[in-house]
């Protein structure tokens, strides 16, 4: 039997993503139920390899040496042996500087994620690990290229590559894990999309999804302990601050306690329900949106947190932070959270 294959995305070329590509020649044995394919333009790595004296070989890779596994499997082995990167070359539209955006390499981004995305549901790899892009380039290029679209991160990108009608956003780290209803909208817009068909489905997304990652209660748990959060202060307060609660969230709640199959409390109010006693009793809080639970994870785990997209055909995780310009090639980038998400994979791919 073969390791599975994990799509690693380089991301925005002037950031992190490069520098933590290369980190992996020297971690990938780490993690011996997976093997790694870098979707990266080989110019670029050779570049910042030479600029971070970094010594590495890399061996290109296209769709066919990926379709034949033994093939695929007897290159992986030997690159994690003798410290190689396994790369699928995508080309860069102009050279990178470390630090420095450039809207001309934004389809090169977008490139990479439509690459990833079409190996994965064409089962040339097995999932996703997505390093980070910079949203404010990417949307630049797409105004001024007239697009019609946005980009709003990689998981609403993922979402609409694979035609989901719902897809949860969660981070967890050891100590805890948030999962989100809403993501990247702007505040104002949060409350129309509180509704209790979203709700469901993604609570049942959850449900069905979140042990597989080992984050159940039992750590490989059928069914994992959900806490609901409230979106308005003190969940409301009956009605005195906002009626989400009593009209939307509560009866959902209610509903799924009577059915068969959930481990689901709430609704709580998020002022107190990250205290330290709390935490051990749940393996999932789920919040209504995205600044309401990630600084309590960030504070808690940043460097040690993934991101994982529950709901697509195919395994994603996400390191938790950005491209991190200002850091680029300095002795002040960490890797722990890209350790973390590969050993989160790992586990998961493994069974």
């Amino acid at each position: 039997m073969f390791n599975r294959r994990v799509a690693v995305c380089a991301g925005e070329p002037a950031g992190v993503g490069v520098e933590l590509c290369l980190c992996l020649s020297t971690h990938q044995q780490k993690f011996p139920q997976i093997d790694l394919v870098i979707l990266c333009d080989i110019a670029l790595l050779e570049q910042r390899a030479e600029e971070l004296g970094v010594s590495v070989t890399i061996i290109p890779v296209d769709q066919q040496v990926l379709s034949n596994k033994e093939h695929f499997s007897a290159l992986a082995e030997e690159a994690k042996a003798q410290g190689n990167l396994l790369v699928y070359p995508l080309p860069l539209a102009k050279p990178s500087v470390m630090g420095k955006l450039e809207e001309e390499n934004a389809p090169y981004v977008l490139d990479i994620l439509s690459t990833a995305h079409r190996l994965c549901v064409d089962h040339l790899v097995d999932a996703l690990l997505t390093l980070p892009v910079h949203k404010g380039i990417i949307n630049r290029y797409l105004k001024n290229a007239s697009a019609q679209e946005h980009f709003s991160g990689h998981t609403e990108f993922f979402q609409k590559a694979s035609h989901c009608d719902e897809v949860v956003m969660v981070l967890a780290c050891e100590k805890i894990c948030v999962a989100l209803a809403t993501t990247h909208i702007p505040l104002a817009q949060v409350t129309q999309h509180i509704t209790a068909n979203s709700l469901e489905k993604k609570l049942t997304i959850i449900n069905k999804q979140l042990g597989r990652y080992g984050f159940g209660s039992d750590k490989s748990g059928e069914f994992p302990r959900v806490a609901v959060l409230g979106l308005n202060p003190h969940a409301g307060e009956g009605g005195y601050i906002g009626e989400e609660e009593q009209q939307i969230i509560q009866p959902l709640v209610n509903k799924l306690q009577q059915q068969e199959g959930w481990v689901i409390s709430g609704v709580f109010s998020a002022d107190t329900a990250f205290i330290a006693e709390n935490l051990p009793k749940f393996d999932c809080f789920f919040g209504m949106y995205h600044d309401q639970v990630l600084p309590i994870i960030k504070h808690l785990g940043f460097h040690k947190t993934t991101n994982i997209t529950l709901g697509l055909p195919y395994p994603r995780v996400s390191v938790d932070h950005g491209t991190a310009l200002d850091i680029v090639g300095t002795d002040k980038v960490n890797n722990g959270s890209l350790l973390y998400s590969l050993q989160v994979l790992n586990r998961l791919l493994s069974e």
